[in-house]
């Protein structure tokens, strides 16, 4: 063989060898970022809970004629 075939057949293992890692490591970075979407997501689903739960607890108040008392008041 000559030279020129030899030193085409490393370049082309080299390219392949580069290619497959490069996805590997593209894939893994995909999986991490999706998990951390994830849990973003849930995060604030149950924020958006909380301000419900909240807002209908101070219309319950604000209803009953409870006053609600903040710290600038107390000032």
């Amino acid at each position: 063989m000559s030279s020129e075939i030899i030193v085409a057949l490393f370049s082309l293992l080299g390219t392949m060898m580069g290619t497959f890692s490069g996805l590997q490591l593209t894939n893994y970075r995909l999986k991490q970022l999706e998990e951390k979407v994830n849990r973003h997501n849930g995060i604030i689903e149950r924020l958006a809970v909380i301000c419900d739960l909240s807002e209908s607890a101070l219309r319950r108040n604000v209803q009953k004629g409870v006053r609600i008392h903040t710290d600038e008041e107390s000032e």
